[in-house]
Order: C-alpha cells, then structure tokens, then sequence
C-alpha cells in the first residue's frame, strides 16, 4: 500500500472542502466542550486533546485515565469537526483559536497541563504557544505522547501507511467511520503542518516509544533501531515506554500513566501559583 496514503488524504480534503468552514474562533457560538472524565482536588487540571483522525475523541484517553487511580482531575477535549453539523476550520490560525478557547473554558481559571497523544501532542504544543503568546496564560505543563513533528521537513520519518493501516484495524473497536469523521480527518491532516509552532516556555514532557510502530513478522513490537519521534527542543524531558505508537494508550497505559505521574510529582515540574 506503499504511497497510497496520501491519495487517500487527498480525496478526503476535497470531500471537507465542501463542509461549512469557520475562519475565526469568533464566528463559531459553541465549542465542543470538555468531558470531565476522573475529578480530584488535586493539581493540575490535565486536558487531553484528542488526536484530529478518524479514531480520535475523548474515548480514546479512557485506558490511560483509568490508570491514575482517581487521583488527578482530568478532561478530554474533542476536536472541532468530527460530529455532523459542526464546522471545519478553514485555516491554521482558526483552528489554533479554538482549540485555546476550548481549553480555557475547560481549564476554568485552573492551572492546567494539556497533553496529545500522537497528532493531538501537535495540537498541545501549538494550543500552548498560542495561550503563551497571546492570552497571556501559560499552561503548567505540556505532555507529548509519541509525537511525530511534522513542521519544517519533520515529518519525512512518519510512516503515513501504516498509520493508515493501524488507523482502519480500528475501525471494528470504534464503530465504521462516517463521512463527518473522514472528512474531518481530511481537513485536519492538512491544517496540523501548518499549525504555527513557537516553542513554548512551560515544561514539556516527551514520552517516546521504543518498539516499531506496527507489528512486523512473528515478533509483535521489535525494538526500533531508527524512525522514532524525537523531543522537538533540547530542554524536552524524555522519557521511554516500551511500547509501540498504538499500544502506548492501550496495552502499555498503565507504563504510559507512571511516567507521566513520576513527571508531574518531579523537580522538573511545578505547579503555578493560583
């Protein structure tokens, strides 16, 4: 299926390109809003971005959340698009806006960590550079689930076919794809390149796997040699799981969950001030 990936995209952008579009954050009345999934007293707020594809949405944080035991208050935030009705972003900028207003009114004047599993870490970071930048808010933190950057040539070293492929085995868990979802899949997949990235001033966490991306052969997750997601900045904290990209918020969550708890509970981290 080498290469037929990008066809595939390419018909979906045209099928989103007859969609009603929003330009700017002001021209949308509702947002969708988060779902609180676990509550605690305890900080911060963690708001997980779902990933812009036809498997994202707030269920696909269920197996991570379920591991932090109730012990964190934390919110899956969906991504404009996906449901029937609702309107695409016609450009970058709109769809940075909102997501940063989506997470303000989830974050509720709370310090807050957004998080992204795979392209949704894409969307943490620019949602957090956006907020740095201009609203003046800075996130407590930024977490990056084995994120591809796809910015400036980055993003020669994703494997787009067997994301796809990985993508459509999932098709029995989540239900069949509608035209919304693909479409918006589409849409999406074209905005997150452009997404303006600036690096951000909070912490970031870069949570990286160390086995292939899909199963190959008899083994199930060779260890990789090469084409692994990179920390994007030098001051990025890495941490490893021994996991492949889809089975890092699944089989291996649990792993996925402590590496994030030992972070937020390090030196590396410190919540703001309310």
């Amino acid at each position: 299926m080498a290469g037929q990936a990008d066809k595939g995209f390419a018909l979906l952008q045209a099928a989103a390109s007859i969609r009603p579009g929003f330009a700017s954050a002001a021209e949308i009345d509702r947002l969708p809003s988060a779902v609180r999934l676990t509550d605690s007293a305890d900080g911060p707020h963690l708001i997980c971005l779902s990933t812009p594809m036809a498997t994202g949405g707030v269920h696909q944080h269920a197996r991570l959340v379920s591991h932090f035991g109730g012990r964190r208050k934390i919110s899956a935030l969906p991504v404009p698009g996906f449901i029937a009705g609702e309107s695409l972003p016609t450009s970058s900028d709109a769809a940075v806006q909102a997501l940063a207003r989506s997470v303000l009114d989830a974050a509720d004047g709370e310090p807050f960590v957004l998080l992204g599993y795979s392209s949704g870490g894409t969307l943490a970071y620019a949602t957090a550079g956006y907020l740095e930048k201009e609203c003046g808010v800075s996130p407590a933190g930024v977490i990056l689930l084995d994120t591809f950057k796809v910015h400036d040539g980055g993003g020669d070293g994703v494997p787009m076919d067997d994301l796809a492929l990985g993508m459509f085995d999932k098709e029995a868990v989540f239900g069949q794809f509608d035209s919304s979802r693909l479409s918006a899949m589409g849409r999406w997949v074209e905005l997150v390149p452009q997404l303006p990235l600036t690096t951000v001033d909070s912490p970031v966490l870069f949570v990286q796997c160390t086995q292939s991306f899909v199963p190959d052969g008899d083994d199930t997750s060779p260890e990789l040699v090469d084409g692994r997601a990179e920390p994007w900045e030098a001051t990025h904290t890495l941490r490893t799981v021994r996991a492949n990209h889809f089975t890092l918020v699944e089989d291996r969550a649990e792993e996925t969950a402590r590496v994030i708890d030992q972070w937020l509970a390090s030196d590396a981290f410190h919540v703001p001030a309310e």
